[in-house]
């Protein structure tokens, strides 16, 4: 009995055996392929195709786009702002000088005859054949009046219109000449407050010989004065003898013409000087100067 017992355990035991090994091994390890399609998960780096995006970097060739420094030659545009320094506010020296030297040719000096004394003053040719403007009270009374016009000589001159309560004169220089150098007019619209603006004339008379003296200053203010008229009030210097010359903006057009400064008694009062305007001298010439 006994021996059967051993008999069935050992053969239980056997069977267990195969069946641990069967279990174990056989099946499982077929699993073991499967595995190897790990690997392919190495196909991962596949996504390491993404530096196919490092192909960006053909975007470097914006710098293609550089080329645009080419239209930096724009900046030799940029010498066209020396165009207008000059005519707008007088700051380009080198316009300004030839402006100058160009209307100082049509700038005259008036001496006058008055008798027991004699008076100076200044006017601006207006016309080729030798007419000038200039102040009524600088020639009131002459006796004589002698014309200096720069670098043609000394002539007579005669008066052949006045207004003295507008205090404008129209003088003809005694000459037949007809290539007398001419003052450009403007107009009213050049007449704004804060421009630049430029006299011309002859102060002092005998005692400041030589060429026609300049000042720069801007209009200040259109004014009407206590006569009920019209004027152009400016700061630039005005001194006696500067009455009857040019008052110009920077392109050298006329605007008036300077006639008195402010100076009441006792006070000590600058640059307040006053021009008769440029509309009233054009509507006095279209009545008195001759065809």
């Amino acid at each position: 009995m006994k021996t059967t017992v051993k008999a069935f355990v050992v053969l239980v035991a056997i069977v267990l055996m195969i069946l641990s090994l069967a279990v174990c091994t056989g099946p499982q390890g077929a699993t073991g392929p499967q595995g190897s399609a790990g690997p392919q998960g190495a196909t991962g780096l596949q996504g390491a195709t993404g530096l196919q995006g490092a192909a960006g970097l053909q975007g470097a060739t914006g710098p293609q786009g550089a080329v645009g420094p080419q239209g930096a030659v724009g900046p030799q545009g940029a010498t066209g702002p020396q165009g207008p320094a000059g005519p707008s506010d007088g700051s380009g020296s080198t316009s300004i000088v030839s402006v100058i030297a160009n209307v100082a040719k049509a700038i005259v000096r008036i001496y006058v005859d008055l008798g027991r004394f004699d008076s100076s003053g200044s006017g601006s040719i207006i016309d080729k054949r030798g007419y000038l403007l200039t102040n009524s009270h600088v020639i009131e009374g002459a006796q004589t009046i002698q014309v200096t016009v720069e670098d043609m000589g000394v002539f007579q001159g005669t008066v052949v219109a006045g207004d003295p309560n507008r205090d404008l004169a129209l003088v003809k220089i005694t000459s037949t000449r007809t290539d007398f150098p001419t003052v450009t007019f403007g107009q009213m619209s050049d007449v704004l407050v804060g421009v630049v603006v430029y006299t011309i004339g002859f102060p002092l008379g005998a005692d400041l010989p030589g060429p026609a003296t300049v000042t720069r200053g801007i209009i200040s203010a259109q004014r009407v004065m206590d006569d009920g008229l019209n004027y152009i009030q400016i700061d630039a210097s005005i001194n006696p003898g500067n009455s009857g010359g040019c008052l110009f903006v920077a392109n050298g057009n006329m605007i008036g013409i300077p006639s008195a400064v402010i100076a009441p008694e006792f006070e000590n009062i600058e640059n307040v000087g006053l021009a008769v305007p440029i509309d009233d001298i054009l509507t006095f010439l279209q009545k008195n100067l001759p065809k």
